[in-house]
């Protein structure tokens, strides 16, 4: 799938409408930044002509920067289940999350091959569960 995203090995390539959508569709429902903007506003304005959300994608792509309000986030202290201690949870704008996912998804395009095999945290599909299988010669018990 990762490989319909990107064909040029060009690290300047715009940012594609398809790549939009991806990162849209996999955007759950979360809560929005500061802003109030939320995915799906970011869905209706893909329905406009010309598309205004992926030239201002592209234009910040372009000139390699956003503005600091976007990539800022409020940090709201957050009861933990059963517990009386509180977790952060960071309410970060919705813009910068979806260009963080396309990011992110062209930069794991670009190092698929170059991970390491033994690397099993924070990559889809891979878990304690799987390294434990590797280090265990019968797997994991229990």
């Amino acid at each position: 799938m990762a490989a319909l995203l990107r064909t040029d090995e060009d690290d300047d390539v715009p940012i594609t409408e398809d790549e939009l959508r991806r990162a849209l569709v996999t955007s759950k429902t979360t809560a929005p930044g500061d802003d109030g903007t939320t995915y799906q506003v970011f869905r209706l304005l893909l329905k406009l002509p010309a598309n205004p959300l992926l030239q201002l994608y592209n234009l910040c792509f372009s000139k390699g920067h956003v503005t600091r309000a976007w990539t800022s986030s409020t940090i709201l202290p957050t009861p933990k289940p059963a517990t009386d201690n509180l977790r952060p949870i960071s309410l970060i704008f919705c813009f910068c999350k979806v260009l963080e996912r396309i990011f992110l998804t062209r930069l794991m395009f670009c190092l698929q091959d170059k991970l390491s095999p033994q690397l099993y945290g924070f990559l889809p599909q891979m878990n304690i569960h799987h390294c434990l299988k590797d280090l265990l010669p019968d797997g994991p018990t229990g």
